[in-house]
This record gives C-alpha cells, structure tokens and sequence, in this order.
C-alpha cells in the first residue's frame, strides 16, 4: 500500500499557535493511523526542500509571491496536490478592515495588509483544494472562489474552484497531559478561600497580542457592571491587552489583575496556579473577521475543567454546544446576564465538567484521527501523477525577493515600534489621570 505523504509549509515559526494548530496537531492525527508519513517545514527554511511525486503539499497562511509561489511550482513539476490552509479570513482585500486597520491611521501595515489578502486569494484560487477551521470560514472561501479574479461581487461558473475542506482544531497530546498535570498539582493545593461565605471569583481573559484591544473592549462594560456588582469578583487579564477605559477606575482599585503571556505549555498551569474560575472569549463581532474564529479558547479551558463565556461568534459557535459545555452572549445585555448566572460556584463547576467531557469526546487528536485521515484520503484520491520527475527541489528565494521581504519586514518593524509608542503613551497618559 501506497503511504499517505503530506507536507505542510508554515508560515513563521512552526512552533507558533497557527501553525501548531493548522499543522502539528493535524499531523498528529494523522499519525494516529498506519500508512502515513508526515514533515513540517517553515517556508522561511534557509535550506532546500524536496518535494515528491504523490505528496499532498499543505501551504498554510502562504501568499503566491514568496514562497507560497515557489512550492506551487514544484509541486506542480512533479504533480503533487496542493492545499491552501488558512484558520482565519485573510483572502480578500478587506483583510486590512476585517483585523481593525483603518486608513491613514497606520498606513503602511494598511497597504501591507491590503496586498497580502489579494496575494491570498490569488495563491488559493491557484491551488487544488482549500482546508479551513470552521463552516462559516468555508462558506466565505466558497464565495470568493466563486468570484473571478480581481473581483469581490461578481459570481462566475468557470473555471471550477477547488473544493473547500472543513477539518477544526483540536488539542494536541502534549497540552491533554499538561493539562492532567496541572490538575494534579492543583488538587494538591487547594484554595485558600474555600470555606468563606462567599469565596472570590475570577474571571479571566488570556490574549496572545495587542491586537485583541478590541475583543475586550466589546464586553468592557458588561465586565466593569460585574464587577461592581459582586465584591468578590476579579478579572485577570494575560497578555498584552489594554484595559479598557470603563475598567481603569476598577483596575486601579486591584480588582483588575495583569499576568504577563505565558507560552502554550504553561497555559493550563496558569489556569490552575491563578484559580481561574471562568475562562472569558469575547470577540468583536461587528467585524466578519471575528466570526470566523473557531473555538480555540474553549478547548483550552475545558482542558482543566474551566467554563467558557464566548461572543456568539457564527464559527465558534459550530464547535460547543451553547448553554450545555459553554455558553455564548451576543449583547452588552446577554454577557451581563450570563456573567451573573455562572458566578455561582455550582453551575459553573457542572459547566466546567461538560465542557471537559465533551473535549475528550471529540476535541483531541485522537477522537478527530479519522476524520482527518478521510478528508485527506479523498484529497489523495484528486491526484493526477502524470509522467513528471519524482523529485522537485524548492531552493531559497533569489537574492532580489529576499531584499524586497526583508524591507516589508523592516518597514512594518518600524511601523509596530511607532504603533507600540504610542499606545504606551496613551495608556501612562490614561493612568496618570
């Protein structure tokens, strides 16, 4: 028999959340069945990589100038099946607006961004297959295949579009076991407050860049009502993101608390170790970007048994069951109510336990092996080998492409820097009023 061969070509670092997700983990169900050989490479790679006849080439997050461009051809030199993987709406112009970008006010990562959605779109449409992370992020890659080039409206009949794969993220075993682990190591140390009439509460919103300002700033008054509300309740913010205005005056009081971001191997420690009682995903949903998302958040709370409070998000929602193992507010009005709802102790455990239930049931790398096995067996049944090389070499970009990305990369450098002052200086001026 004939092994299942699959590269996946990241963008960055493969160590990254994106690319663990949308590559290491799918290869690790993929490995959970015989017969299938898998490598995981970085499109920023220094060195050369091979590419074989009857292999499926996996670009994840890629553009057509680059490198995305260069495995296309190789593949197509020695007729290999290529998939363009995303896990978040990129492929169309509007990608700049989708993540909050407005114009002038950060120009260059604006253009930046424009340019990179159509260089998206022109590598999936160029592909044999597109592979996402939620339904209704497929539903919007079937529109824009449906588009001719160029166009954002205007619905064609030809040439066929590839097909649109839907396989969601899952935990990985790695994060299962720290997860048991932290556990362990909690129940050894039980909490402090367990015999008080009303112990504390805290609520928790871990992000992983700045870029997520907007997330919680859509449920900051909800939170601040809360919190005046229940003396007992904190929030315990990780990561980069700022307090919102509506919870500086809380934030000063010590009942908005700051963690700094941990890597991914320690997250479930850091669930445990800070007593999280409820695990918050808000998302701006006034941006499709945002809807897309899947429910990345809620398995990594279930994970130790801690409840989730999500924005009712079209593609997270798909991945829970709302108000069984999660529950989902669309409003300022619906997240206060929910919020008060699971302050309660009880309600919140027996959450807590479904959603951990429920990730055991279909949220590993092991209960998702043979879905993911099938939707690549049929992408394997696409191939046509034709009478090509058995071998293809992609080699490192020429000296000009290299010069051309290292001054995008330096120009948005500069750029972030500038961005970074001056938030800086608007949250010391924020709290020095």
């Amino acid at each position: 028999m004939t092994p299942l061969r699959v590269l996946f070509v990241v963008s960055g670092s493969p160590d990254s959340a994106s690319p663990r997700y949308r590559a290491a983990h799918i290869a690790q169900a993929l490995a959970c069945t015989e017969g299938v050989e898998t490598r995981i490479v970085s499109a920023d790679a220094p060195g050369p990589v091979p590419v074989y006849q009857g292999e499926i080439l996996v670009l994840h997050r890629l553009g057509f100038a680059g490198a995305g461009g260069r495995f296309l051809k190789a593949a197509r030199q020695v007729g290999a099946l290529v998939v363009w993987s995303t896990d978040d709406l990129i492929f169309t112009p509007d990608f700049a607006h989708h993540i909050g970008l407005q114009f002038p006010d950060d120009p260059v990562r604006y253009r930046q961004h424009r340019a990179a959605g159509k260089d998206f779109a022109h590598l999936m449409r160029s592909c044999d297959a597109v592979l996402v992370s939620t339904e209704y992020l497929a539903q919007c890659a079937r529109g824009a295949l449906a588009c001719p080039e160029g166009s954002e409206s205007i619905p064609t009949e030809k040439p066929v579009p590839p097909p649109v794969y839907v396989v969601r993220n899952f935990l990985c075993t790695a994060q299962l076991k720290q997860a048991e682990a932290a556990l362990l190591s909690a129940s050894i140390s039980p909490r402090r407050d367990k015999e008080l009439d009303t112990p504390s509460v805290t609520l928790a919103y871990l992000s992983g860049s700045a870029t997520h300002d907007r997330d919680l700033a859509a449920i900051a008054a909800p939170l601040a009502a809360t919190l005046a509300r229940f003396s007992q309740v904190n929030l315990l913010l990780v990561g980069p993101v700022a307090v919102p205005s509506a919870l500086q005056t809380l934030a000063g009081g010590g009942r908005v608390l700051r963690h700094p971001f941990v890597p991914w191997e320690d997250l479930p420690g850091l669930f445990t170790h800070c007593r999280v009682d409820i695990n918050l995903a808000p998302l701006d949903l006034s941006r499709p970007f945002g809807h897309a998302k899947s429910e990345v958040k809620f398995l990594e709370a279930a994970a130790v048994g801690v409840p989730t409070i999500a924005s009712h998000a079209a593609g997270f929602a798909e991945g829970i069951r709302p108000g069984e193992n999660c529950l989902l507010a669309a409003s300022g009005a619906e997240w206060e109510q929910v919020l008060s709802d699971l302050i309660g102790p009880t309600k919140a455990g027996r959450i807590g336990d479904r959603a951990k239930a429920s990730l055991q049931e279909r949220g590993t790398a092991a209960t998702n092996a043979a879905l993911v096995r099938a939707a690549f067996q049929e992408l394997a049944q696409r191939q046509d080998f034709g009478s090509g090389p058995k071998k293809a070499v992609v080699v490192r970009p020429a000296a000009r492409d290299r010069a051309a990305a290292a001054w995008r990369r330096l120009e948005q450098k500069l750029m972030w820097v500038s961005v970074r002052g001056q938030r800086h200086l608007r949250l010391l001026r924020a709290e020095v009023e």
